[in-house]
Parts: structure tokens; C-alpha cells; sequence
């Protein structure tokens, strides 16, 4: 296992429902000293990566179950697209199919995929109103950031010019 740097998987989603995934990378590599995951797929077009950081203090089921839900949510995963088995994905990242496991249980927990006994895991037909989920989360939270601002006395002018501002960076 490798203790320190990145590892990546690339998906290339397709609307016929098959998952084609690349293989893994592991980076650092000599001259990059800031540790980032590169790939020469990511040049060739395949569109959805996985990346495990060993330096993050997520957990790394955590980290590919996030992984999975970003590329629902992009759309780079279908409805009714078969994720990579327990075991292709374990050994394509040379982690433990116990850790696989638990992350594509985490993600029937989170409802974006089923399981099919036998089969194995598929993105779930709900996962596409996630993206309708996230956006309605972040005009909550939108709101609630500037009823806080309103309160603290900023002016609803200085508020559109700091949301301007944001959205032009």
C-alpha cells in the first residue's frame, strides 16, 4: 500500500449503461512535488476520475463514496449504469474489497445505487434529481447566509456586490 501521494481511476460513463474504467495511476511522481494525480487518460478524454488521498484524514470509503456521488451528480454515471465490481475496483486500487464494499454500501445508504445479487451495483434511477437536490441545499444555505448578513447590518447592494464578485473569480 502506498502511504503517501494520490491514486486515480478513470470512468468513462456511456448512455448504454456500461462503466468502462482506466487504469489507476499513482503520483507522485519525480518533479511533482505537490503530490497531484495525473493521468495521460485525462488527456484522451475520458471524462470521471476517482481519486484516493492518503494524506486526507477521510476516510477512504468516504472518499470513494464521495467520488461516486460527484460523478452522478456531473452525469458522468447514468441511470441504470453498472459500477465496476467489488473486486476489479479493490484490485484496480490496490485496496481491500472489505473498504470497496462499504463504500458502495455507503452509497445505497446515500440512495444512488442498488444492488442486484449476482450482478453487482447500478446507479440508481433517483440519483438523476440529485443534482436538483444539491441545488435546492445550496439556495437553503444561500439564504441563510444572507439573512445572517442582513442581520449583521450589511446592506442587501453590498451583498450583490460580494456575490458578483465571487462568481466572477
Amino acid at each position: 500500500m502506498v502511504s503517501r501521494g494520490r491514486k486515480t481511476i478513470l470512468f468513462s460513463g456511456s448512455p448504454d449503461g456500461v462503466c468502462r474504467w482506466h487504469k489507476t495511476a499513482v503520483w507522485p511522481y519525480a518533479g511533482d512535488a505537490a503530490g497531484v494525480a495525473r493521468s495521460k487518460f485525462a488527456r484522451k478524454g475520458a471524462n470521471a476520475l476517482i481519486t484516493i488521498d492518503y494524506r486526507n484524514g477521510k476516510p477512504i470509503y468516504e472518499q470513494i463514496a464521495d467520488a461516486f456521488e460527484r460523478l452522478i451528480s456531473q452525469g458522468a454515471l447514468h441511470s441504470d449504469s453498472q459500477l465496476p465490481s467489488v473486486r476489479q475496483l479493490a484490485v484496480e486500487l490496490s485496496i481491500n474489497p472489505n473498504t470497496i464494499q462499504k463504500a458502495y454500501t455507503e452509497l445505497e445508504n446515500r440512495g444512488l445505487t442498488y444492488s442486484v445479487r449476482g450482478r453487482g451495483s447500478f446507479v440508481a434511477a433517483e440519483s438523476e434529481s440529485l443534482k436538483q437536490r444539491k441545488l435546492q441545499e445550496f439556495y437553503r444555505n444561500l439564504s441563510e447566509l444572507i439573512r445572517e448578513a442582513a442581520l449583521s447590518g450589511i446592506s442587501p447592494e453590498e451583498i450583490r456586490s460580494a456575490l458578483l464578485a465571487h462568481i466572477k473569480k
